[in-house]
């Protein structure tokens, strides 16, 4: 192998591990917060310790040194916290937060000094803080958690489980040329307990034979562990080429002799002999295998254009057979559409991901803002489990930091406010995702004081936004906020004044094709409700004719179609409006609103959408039905066309334009 390729594949591991310590870091960030608000949680406390001890193994073996340096101060913290040693408080989350910050930054901008001096006072406020807590450790406090021992070892023997694991690792053929060490591997498997390790050398070559860079060993090792099978797994994670297998072949159960004197020490020998056994025995027996894999997300773009294409090229085969009209050609298309929409489902399911995942990282956001601002706010959450395209969901976390910033600011009042106005001292932010037909309602609620719609009015008339607002409805000045420079704020702080956050807000829900719903109750708080696709890449849509131009209408904004017969005296002050079985609905003709000059056909068609309060009709000339509609860009040039939000190529190999619904509407809107 040339240098340049082991030079190649280096560089693939490390960015390997960077992006599962990242994962690390995330999954960590959640099992903090958690636990701050379950001191007592020593789930999520074993999960941050394992992942402080992964991302410290990891780091060394990769070279990362000073990262795995740091973490070990962190670890031995978090290890004080497990034995007792030292109790969760604020200054040791607060702490091991921003550690976790800083290992992030560590990991892709390394070698920066300010880093090191931040991490020496991270590590020096970390020893001040355990020297302090064990300090305060009393010998009456130290009684007293014995006494309560033993009367609770009356009821339930006293002791700890051995689990008895068979591990089986072959490092891949060119470990070291890629930069790990099988050695690194084998001492943090020792540090867990008891291990007997033993080489196969079956493949070891002759002498003249070997290759320094290649690895030909196979280690099988016995370990008596109070560890996890999930501990064990950690030390592996990096492994993804190397082959191992995990067996549980015990777990026993070991009492501790009956005495006050005697305790069990982390640094202890866990080895046993068959004699301290006792009788109840479990057997596991379960194996380690690989369940997923991790893909690169630009591979998985790449994917799903290839089946985009392939849509398109089924389409114009399903256009060439029903022209040609021949059966066996019809039998043999009838298949490839049903296995190209199973792919086509498969491939788009591949990118959904569970919205929790994002909702996770915003309580973070939430507990340092309220601390900023000296407030006292819970986030609560619902629908974690509602499924959201990849590309929607990283597109979606900009907003979501801006409605929940602004709900911080301006929304939540202080705790002496909300007392004053009998409220709970505590404000609460609620996150929810549902689904709603073929989209997903994301709500951000909170239970502050509401928006001011006097106010609001005021400060957009001062601003000359508006000259006064004697003929717009409440949900006209609830939108206000969206405007570009609009902001209620006196003064410009860190976090709103500016009047940007809300604008950003409204432009890129509008870019994902989505919309939004104010809810006002002055006093007792706001909710915004974000409606969006479920993905952006394949929609099924309703092909719909104007003159010669032909327009795809997403399927999920719409209601109904119904038929619109002509009639005079249907304007009224200005607005058209039709009457559909007894509902009076007003409408937009495309034909005006694209300035189609063709015949008008006596009997039009008018298809009936939701907007963002109400239902509006749009009228076509023809339906011609539905459409899987593969999403095309049109470039930049494009990008600033009114009503259209893209476009698809049919069957047969004509271009239709997307409509973008929301746009249509607001400049019908504003044209009347």
């Amino acid at each position: 192998m040339s240098k340049k390729n082991n030079s190649d594949e280096t560089k693939l591991y490390i960015d390997a591990f960077k992006n599962e310590a990242e994962e690390l870091l995330g999954k960590l960030e959640e099992d903090l917060l958690e636990m701050e608000n379950n001191p007592s949680d020593q789930e999520c406390l074993n999960k941050v310790f394992r992942a402080m001890h992964t991302i410290k193994g990891s780091g060394a073996m990769f070279g990362f040194d000073k990262i795995a340096g740091f973490t070990h101060h962190v670890e031995t913290a978090l290890d004080k916290v497990r034995t007792g040693s030292i109790g969760v408080n604020k200054q040791l989350i607060d702490l091991v937060l921003v550690s976790r910050d800083l290992i992030s930054r560590m990991l892709h901008e390394p070698d920066q000094e300010q880093d090191s001096i931040i991490a020496e006072n991270i590590i020096q406020k970390l020893t001040v803080l355990i020297e302090e807590a064990e300090l305060t450790k009393t010998f009456n406090e130290e009684e007293k958690r014995k006494k309560a021992d033993q009367s609770a070892s009356m009821d339930k023997p006293s002791g700890y489980w051995i689990n008895i694991f068979l591990i089986k690792y072959r490092p891949m053929e060119d470990v070291f040329s890629s930069g790990m060490d099988p050695a690194i591997i084998l001492d943090e498997i020792k540090e867990l307990g008891t291990a007997q390790i033993t080489a196969d050398t079956t493949n070891l070559p002759d002498i003249e034979d070997m290759d320094p860079e290649k690895s030909y060993f196979e280690w099988q090792i016995n370990l008596e562990t109070k560890a996890s099978l999930e501990e064990i797994e950690n030390i592996f994670i990096f492994q993804d080429k190397s082959e191992y297998i995990i067996e549980t072949l015990d777990s026993v159960f070991y009492e501790l002799p009956e005495t006050d004197e005697y305790t069990l020490s982390s640094e202890q020998d866990l080895s046993i002999s068959d004699d301290t056994l006792m009788t109840g025995r479990r057997d596991i027996n379960r194996s380690r295998y690989q369940s997923s894999v991790r893909i690169p997300s630009d591979k998985l773009d790449y994917l799903i254009n290839l089946v985009g294409e392939l849509v398109i090229t089924q389409a114009r085969l399903s256009q060439a057979a029903l022209e040609n009209d021949t059966p066996a050609m019809t039998k043999t298309v009838e298949g490839i559409e049903r296995l190209t929409e199973e792919l086509r489902d498969c491939v788009l399911n591949i990118r959904m991901l569970p919205i929790g995942t994002s909702f996770n990282k915003f309580k973070r956001l939430v507990r340092d803002l309220s601390d900023e601002l000296g407030k006292k706010i819970d986030l609560n959450t619902s629908g974690a489990d509602t499924e959201l395209d990849k590309t929607v969901l990283d597109r979606l976390e900009d907003p979501m930091v801006h409605l929940i910033r602004n709900s911080i600011d301006h929304g939540i009042e202080s705790p002496a406010e909300r007392m004053e106005n009998n409220k709970p001292e505590t404000g609460e932010i609620f996150l929810g995702a549902a689904h709603k037909g073929g989209s997903v309602v994301i709500t951000i609620r909170d239970n502050g004081r509401g928006i001011d719609i006097d106010k609001l009015v005021l400060k957009a008339i001062e601003k000359e936004i508006i000259d006064n607002a004697d003929n717009m409805t409440e949900q006209e000045k609830l939108n206000l906020i969206f405007h570009p420079g609009f902001s209620t704020s006196s003064s410009v702080t860190n976090v709103s004044g500016r009047g940007v956050g809300m604008d950003v807000v409204k432009k890129e829900i509008e870019n994902l094709r989505g919309s939004i719903d104010i809810k006002n109750i002055p006093g007792h708080g706001m909710t915004i409700n974000l409606m969006l696709p479920l993905t952006l890449a394949i929609i099924e849509g309703l092909l719909i004719r104007v003159g010669e131009n032909r327009f795809v209408i997403p399927m999920d904004v719409i209601d109904e179609c119904v038929e619109l017969i002509p009639d005079p005296n249907e304007s009224t002050r200005g607005r058209k409006l039709t009457s559909v079985r007894g509902e009076m609905l007003p409408y937009v003709r495309l034909r005006h609103f694209f300035n189609i000059k063709t015949a008008v056909p006596a009997i039009e068609h008018l298809v009936i959408v939701k907007s963002t309060n109400s239902r509006v009709g749009i009228v076509v000339d023809k339906i011609i039905g539905n459409h899987q509609t593969v999403i095309k860009s049109l470039g930049k040039i494009y990008q600033n066309v009114e009503g259209i939000s893209g476009g698809t190529i049919l069957g047969d190999g004509g271009i239709a334009l997307i409509i973008d619904v929301p746009k249509v509407i607001r400049c019908a809107e504003q044209e009347i």
